[in-house]
């Protein structure tokens, strides 16, 4: 058979299997439902008491109707031919449905749970089909029940699969479907509860690489340029941090230091290295958010994460460390210990895990500032123009970070241009002014001024 010429197709195709088996249900279902239109659940008739009665337990009526023989054949033969197109498909054409299953640990049961609740974003007559398959005009998304009447032959089926939708299990916990209920009726029993597929999971599967809209305001996807071999560090140290990311298993780097040290550009490179993306998260923006969104939005990272290939960088973890978010310090920890893969953790103030992390490889490097030859050549970098400065002093008068430094680079420019703003060439009064520009920033970090009380 021809291969997948792409993962939509795929896609496509293990739809059009679901289809079939939603057809069958529905032809089973014609003459067995009444369609009662809008007094649907209003009232209980005599006949409809009846028929309730003779249902065998946990299965709907249309169970009874006998399968014919050709229905498993068309079936069999598409589940087959969609096998023999994977087999055959080349290995760099991504079939994004395979790699949800395998990033997720998915089952064959969970995928085409996920494939019913999928159908709706596709072909909005399945609405109209799942109405008429729950014998009410109202319920155009699949239930539960449903989900489980369409994929389990036997009540002991049914049964069993009830667990591959508990809190615990892959589609609920990766949020990969949502589940809903009808505001009509409150606390139902989970049968009654609806399904659909997570907006996210489905633009994935549709070949969205877009970050996830509810994390938009506060991560940001990113494609590593930086290059472990440019960057200043000793190599001794670049080799470690590589050997430490490289590792199998869920990990943790806690890379601590001071402001502008290279904290995101470190994990960049090593990204880079291992040819994976970076997914970034600024914990700062996030903790100003209400609890609510800070505790979804450090569920869906991880799952971004997942989703991207990538790993995970939460920029300013210190300030987590304050004794007022203890409380949102351990849904984050609690939460990096079911995160799989690589994480970084940023931030300047010391910290190791105490009770916590269990199962987690974590290690804390720290990120040292630069030496005076490591930052004259920053300084050569930031500003290949200025050849007639003296850097080698400025490098040795401010001890500033690689931040800093770019930092300082880019105000040495404005004030030359609003100097100059014709030739805009940079001078040693433009580039130290913006040095201690730079430095009165960071001591107003670092502390607060006070007016002196005038003498009596």
């Amino acid at each position: 058979m021809e291969p997948y010429k792409s993962s939509l197709e795929h896609v496509l195709a293990e739809l059009e299997r679901i289809d079939l088996l939603i057809r069958v249900q529905v032809e089973r279902a014609r003459g067995t439902l009444q369609d009662q239109g809008e007094l649907q659940g209003l009232y209980i008739s005599e006949q409809e008491l009846d028929a309730l009665l003779a249902e065998p337990a946990g299965l709907p009526r249309w169970a009874a109707v006998p399968h014919r023989p050709e229905v498993e054949e068309a079936l069999g033969r598409l589940s087959q031919g969609i096998a023999e197109r994977k087999a055959g498909t080349p290995a760099d054409t991504e079939l994004r449905l395979e790699e949800l299953a395998r990033r997720f640990e998915l089952t064959p049961f969970d995928l085409d749970a996920l494939l019913v609740t999928l159908a709706p974003e596709v072909d909005l007559r399945y609405e109209r089909l799942f109405a008429y398959l729950q014998d009410d005009v109202t319920k155009r998304r699949p239930s539960f029940d449903l989900v489980l009447n369409l994929l389990c032959p036997t009540f002991e089926a049914k049964l069993a699969s009830r667990s591959r939708f508990s809190g615990q299990a892959p589609l609920l916990r990766h949020r990969l479907v949502e589940p809903f209920d009808d505001p009509s009726r409150p606390q139902p029993p989970l049968l009654a509860r609806y399904l659909r597929a997570d907006a996210r999971v489905a633009a994935f599967l549709f070949g969205d690489d877009g970050i996830d809209g509810r994390l938009a305001p506060y991560a940001r996807r990113v494609e590593p340029a930086a290059r472990l071999e440019e960057m200043v560090q000793e190599p001794a140290l670049k080799e470690r941090l590589l050997a430490l990311a490289g590792q199998e298993g869920n990990r943790v780097l806690y890379l601590q230091g001071p402001f502008g040290v290279g904290k995101e550009t470190t994990a960049e490179a090593l990204c880079r290295e291992m040819g994976v993306l970076l997914v970034t998260v600024d914990l700062e923006r996030l903790l100003a958010a209400a609890e609510e969104t800070f505790e979804t939005a450090v569920e869906l990272a991880g799952r971004e994460a997942v989703l991207q290939g990538a790993a995970l960088f939460w920029n300013g973890f210190d300030l987590l460390l304050a004794d007022d978010k203890a409380g949102r310090r351990g849904r984050f920890l609690a939460a990096l210990e079911e995160r799989r893969g690589l994480t970084f953790l940023a931030g300047e103030s010391g910290w190791e895990p105490s009770d916590a992390l269990h199962g987690t490889a974590f290690t804390r490097v720290e990120l040292p500032v630069p030496g005076h030859s490591e930052r004259l050549e920053l300084w050569l970098r930031a500003l290949p123009e200025a050849k007639t400065l003296d850097l080698d002093s400025i490098a040795a008068k401010f001890r500033f970070t690689a931040g800093r430094i770019r930092d300082s680079a880019a105000t040495a420019r404005s004030l030359a241009r609003a100097r100059d703003p014709q030739g805009g060439a940079i001078t040693e009064a433009d580039l130290y002014a913006a040095c201690r520009l730079q430095s009165s920033q960071k001591l107003a970090t670092l502390a607060q001024k006070i007016q002196a009380a005038r003498a009596q």
